[in-house]
C-alpha cells in the first residue's frame, strides 16, 4: 500500500542552506543522528512561485518498496514537472529483516517489519523532512 499526502510548504526564508536543485535528485536528511534517504522533484517553476503558494506532495512507498520506486510507478515526478509542485517521496528505514536480508519498511505502531521492532521514529523523520524543505522552498 502507498500513501499521498498534500501539504502546503511555503518557504519561510529562514534557512542558511543553499537553494534545492531543480529536477529530480536523490536527497539525504539527518533525523536522530541517522540519515534518512529520499527522491526529490522540484519544477524550475516554483523558483517564481509566489510566497506561500508552493504545494508539497509527499509519496510514502509500501512495505519493502523505495521511495523512487514508488515515484516511478505512480509518476509523480513527471506530474510534478507538469503541475508545478515539489515531490518528495522518502524512504523507509532499511534494516535487517528474515534472513539476513535488509528491508525498507515503515513504523506504522502495531505494524510492519523491522522498523516497529526497531522503534524507527518515522513521524520524526517525515516532520524533518517537511520542515527541512518548508525552509529550502523558494519564499
Amino acid at each position: 500500500m502507498a500513501i499521498a499526502v498534500a501539504l502546503l510548504a511555503a518557504g519561510c526564508g529562514c534557512s542558511a542552506a543553499p537553494p534545492l536543485p531543480t529536477g529530480t535528485t536523490n536527497q539525504t536528511l539527518n533525523v536522530g543522528g541517522v540519515g534518512r534517504t529520499y527522491q526529490l522533484t522540484l519544477p524550475a517553476s516554483v523558483r517564481q512561485a509566489p510566497a506561500g503558494s508552493v504545494t508539497l506532495v509527499v509519496g510514502l512507498h509500501g512495505g519493502l518498496g523505495s521511495g523512487s520506486g514508488f515515484a516511478d510507478i505512480a509518476e509523480f515526478p513527471a506530474l510534478a514537472q507538469r503541475k508545478g509542485f515539489v515531490f518528495a517521496a522518502p524512504d523507509g528505514r532499511s534494516l535487517p529483516f528474515a534472513l539476513g536480508r535488509s528491508v525498507r519498511s515503515w513504523n506504522a505502531g502495531r505494524c510492519c517489519g523491522p522498523a516497529v521492532t526497531n522503534r524507527v521514529d518515522d513521524v520524526a523523520f517525515i516532520t524533518a523532512l517537511v520542515n527541512e524543505l518548508r525552509g529550502r522552498l523558494p519564499s
